[in-house]
């Protein structure tokens, strides 16, 4: 359950770089007068692995083109989800079609236990500990989109309590974070802006002494 998660926060270093992850290859068949003709689809999961995702299928008459299709495809429908260290904050479910999934938090050192798109698409958002369950259909696309529901609908902490004005112990570093970001970015912008008003003033300086020294040629 979420509760066993507390005191038990890792922190993790935020990683960039894109993983990609081929979940499924499929081959078509097209019936011409000539004959068949065969296509392939490719369905891939990208993510960050720091609470980014993404996935989609490409097609072509090659599987190396299909992949790289659908690698394309999926970075231009990245989403991102709340992480809490190495799993979710609680427990949720969602529906797509005849398919349900459910996660569950899980405490560092479990694992993921998942299988199929699933695992993918939680591996390589970044998460390492968590519980899942496939309700109904095992279609993996139906799968892949009742994750992607069940990511996107995890509550960030820092709203919730901010919504409900109370304080939640567990996730009370997370608030203290999110102020010290809130604090940094106000100092940047603050800065930006004290720099932005000195060059207009310099500028302006500028305008008038050349003004000043036009005129004074004049006379």
């Amino acid at each position: 359950m979420a509760g066993k998660n507390k005191g038990e926060f890792i922190e993790i270093e935020p990683k960039q770089e894109i993983v990609e992850k081929v979940v499924r290859v499929n081959r078509y068949a097209k019936v011409h007068k000539g004959g068949r003709h065969f296509s392939f689809g490719a369905l891939v999961v990208v993510g960050d692995k720091n609470g980014r995702v993404g996935f989609a299928q490409g097609k072509a008459r090659e599987v190396s083109v299909a992949v790289t299709k659908g690698a394309k495809a999926a970075r231009s429908n990245m989403f991102t989800f709340t992480l809490y260290g190495t799993t979710i904050p609680h427990s949720v479910m969602a529906t797509y079609c005849s398919t349900t999934v459910f996660l569950k938090p899980a405490r560092p050192g479990t694992g993921v236990i998942a299988g199929g798109g699933v695992r993918a698409l939680l591996e390589v958002g970044g998460v390492q500990d968590i519980y899942t369950k496939i309700i109904g259909s095992t279609n993996p696309h139906n799968v892949l989109k009742a994750t992607a529901l069940a990511l996107k609908s995890i509550m960030n902490p820092v709203e919730v309590m901010k919504k409900r004005g109370k304080v939640i112990r567990r996730f009370e570093h997370m608030v203290e974070k999110a102020v010290e970001e809130e604090k940094a970015e106000g100092e940047t912008e603050a800065k930006v802006v004290v720099e932005s008003t000195d060059s207009k003033e310099d500028k302006v300086a500028t305008d008038v002494e050349e003004e000043i020294g036009e005129n004074e040629m004049v006379e």
